[in-house]
């Protein structure tokens, strides 16, 4: 199991969607990097993981669990980093 995913992820700001139905596992213990062009939502997409910005539909998931809906304590607990 993934430590960190996403499943149907869209996210962005106020009326402008960024990233659409994006699903994605970040495998435990290894070494992930995010590549792309800018303003191909690099940045959005890792706000959205550190919970500095809402899913607009679908979640991020720590270790199976909604991390949007969780407390930002266990959220800690359970990060050894992003």
């Amino acid at each position: 199991m993934a430590q960190l995913a996403t499943k149907h992820l869209s996210c962005g700001y106020e009326k402008k969607n960024v990233l659409n139905n994006l699903t994605l596992e970040i495998p435990e213990n290894k070494i992930t990097s995010l590549i792309g062009p800018n303003g191909s939502g690099k940045t959005t997409l890792l706000k959205t993981l550190a919970r500095m910005l809402s899913p607009k539909s679908g979640s991020v998931q720590l270790n199976g669990k909604d991390i949007h809906h969780l407390n930002t304590k266990y959220v800690a607990q359970k990060t050894r980093c992003f």
